[in-house]
């Protein structure tokens, strides 16, 4: 039976063959490259994955550089990397080797994988109401199509989702970086690490290549200027199947929080609520619907914590940092984290100087391609630290403005909503520790980095606090930094809390704070859901017998924009 290609069946049955291809591929290349060493289970699993993305990524370039028969070439690659992997497993008895008592610890990670996956595209299926004002900031184009929708479903986040759907866009149609640039105003390419989209290549190029560009780009004026109209490639047929890659990828984070919750001691049962705590969350929720790909580079950084704290390998820790920041360039200040570690390690002589030349080289081989195609290549600036670190402001307030960015972020700021508004208080919570980490467990969290900071000192001082106070004084403009680089550390808040509790709460009282907590999560989402138009049934029945999306003018969208700086002209590069 067909199946339409448009359809949410369709999307489920395509991203769960992803969960499936990307470890089944990775533990392949992991087992012929690093079989010697004793993996446990989940590492495996995880690892693999991670290593998965890459050999993608790689087929990805070639399949984005060829300039005919991309369809053809794809499947054939897709179909052999699945075969050649099938082979190997088959040779060296993998599925016996891995089939043991302990692959529950798997199953877990791909069930809370594929559920938040699978919520996810239900999430992207629903019809909404758009807000009558698409305003300019986040809003770069003012159409009804799914990025858009996306967008606001999310709470007017800028078009940074629509960035790495540019990019494939660019490499399967043949467009010219250097002669159509910047890709979004105030956007160059350079300023952003294209891992996830070389990912969706393949996948886009097997299921529907799109056609070819032989003309220039129109221009669109926006905030005064002319830009290429990159908003012409944004049909809904193709960012669909991009949407659901970039889903997948995103996802992945909840298999690196997997890993580090067994390996940090936790309990089944504390390990399930935990991953629970994840995968009904709002903040996860719009992280991973929403690609940028921030989360996936905070399942790299997970890994790197991983092999740096417990397998104690700074040459894959080096290599998993360098994926992270070839997935968003946030992942530089954990990358240097690491390393400042490593260094204190050398300089008391409990690691030598050879392992942190191993997680120097690893890293700078791995990103050394991204900067030979964008320095050498491509030739064009990147100016993303400019356009956050200096301002033009006041010498006071540049430094003064990190201060409240603090406050916003490790206090509960949605208590201060009054009255009582579901939807702000949903959007508030998204944009702080307290929201993100839950109302009931994140006062566990603060308390577990106070608890088992000697203990774990590495996690919670090179994991947590650097790296976190370093994206908070990144920014010298009112910011959001939750949203800029805590992707990663907010599964280890989560770990902390679940680690607290389990050594002084029983499973009732566990149960009892989680069923709590997801009602909570729930509630919010429904809120956000209502103010959306979801659940009004005639009002999508109105929508669908309209020609014009553009015609159904609703009543404003009254849910708080988190994004306030960006929404003026002047800061259009935010």
């Amino acid at each position: 039976m067909f199946i339409p290609p448009d359809s949410v069946v369709f999307d489920f049955i395509f991203a769960t063959f992803l969960t499936l291809s990307l470890p089944f591929v990775g533990i392949a290349m992991l087992y012929a490259f690093a079989g010697r060493f004793n993996f446990d289970r989940l590492e495996i699993f995880t690892y693999g994955a991670g290593i998965g993305i890459l050999f993608y990524a790689v087929i990805g370039s070639i399949v984005g550089n060829i300039p005919s028969h991309q369809q053809a070439v794809a499947i054939a690659l897709i179909i052999g990397i699945n075969t050649i992997a099938a082979v190997y497993w088959s040779k060296v008895k993998l599925f016996a080797q891995l089939k043991t008592d302990t692959t529950l610890s798997v199953t877990t990670a791909w069930s809370a994988w594929l559920l938040l996956i699978l919520i996810c595209i239900t999430i992207s299926h629903a019809t909404i109401k758009f807000p009558d004002d698409l305003f300019d900031g986040p809003y770069v184009f003012k159409n009804h199509n799914l990025h858009v929708k996306v967008q606001t479903i999310t709470g007017h986040l800028p078009a940074d989702n629509y960035l790495p759907y540019l990019v494939e866009e660019y490499f399967l149609r043949g467009i010219s970086f250097q002669d159509e640039h910047p890709i979004l105003p105030g956007q160059e390419v350079t300023n952003r690490p294209i891992l996830m989209a070389l990912v969706a290549i393949p996948f886009r190029a097997a299921l529907d290549p799109p056609p070819r560009q032989n003309s220039p780009l129109p221009k669109f004026q926006y905030v005064g200027a002319l830009w290429p109209d990159v908003g012409t490639l944004g049909e809904d047929r193709y960012f669909r199947q991009f949407l659901v890659v970039g889903i997948v990828l995103n996802a992945m984070f909840i298999l690196g929080a997997a890993l580090l919750f067994k390996s940090f001691g936790l309990t089944r049962e504390f390990t399930v609520a935990g991953l629970l705590l994840l995968v009904i969350n709002p903040y996860f929720i719009s992280q991973v619907i929403f690609t940028w790909p921030k989360a996936l580079a905070a399942f790299y950084i997970l890994l790197a914590i991983h092999t740096l704290s417990v397998r104690g390998w700074p040459a894959m820790a080096g290599l998993f940092a360098a994926l992270a920041y070839l997935s968003h360039p946030y992942a530089v200040v954990f990358a240097g984290s690491f390393a400042v570690y490593l260094g204190y390690q050398v300089k008391n002589n409990t690691l030598s100087y050879r392992q942190l030349i191993h997680y120097g080289g690893a890293f700078s081989v791995v990103v050394a391609p991204w900067f030979i195609w964008t320095k050498f290549i491509l030739k064009l600036p990147s100016d993303l630290i400019a356009q956050n670190l200096f301002n033009g402001g006041s010498l006071v307030n540049t430094a003064w403005v990190r201060i409240p960015n603090l406050y916003l972020l490790v206090s509960p700021r949605f208590l201060e909503i009054f009255p009582f508004n579901g939807d702000q208080i949903l959007q508030a919570s998204l944009v702080c520790i307290p929201g993100a980490i839950g109302i009931l467990f994140f006062a566990q969290a603060y308390a577990g980095c106070q608890q088992y900071f000697a203990e774990h000192k590495f996690l919670i001082l090179y994991g947590i606090l650097v790296p976190g106070l370093l994206l908070v004084m990144i920014f010298s403009t009112p910011s959001v930094p939750a949203l800029h680089g805590f992707q990663a550390i907010f599964p280890i808040l989560i770990l902390l809390s679940m680690k607290w509790m389990q050594n002084r709460t029983s499973s009732r009282a566990l149960l009892f704070l989680v069923i709590i907590q997801l009602t909570v999560n729930i509630a919010l989402l429904g809120a956000r859901a209502d103010t959306l138009g979801i659940f009004n049934t005639r009002q999508v029945a109105a929508i669908g017998a309209v020609a014009d999306p553009q015609e159904v003018m609703v009543s404003k969208n009254d849910g708080l924009v988190l994004l306030s700086a960006w929404l003026t002209c002047a800061t259009v590069k935010a």
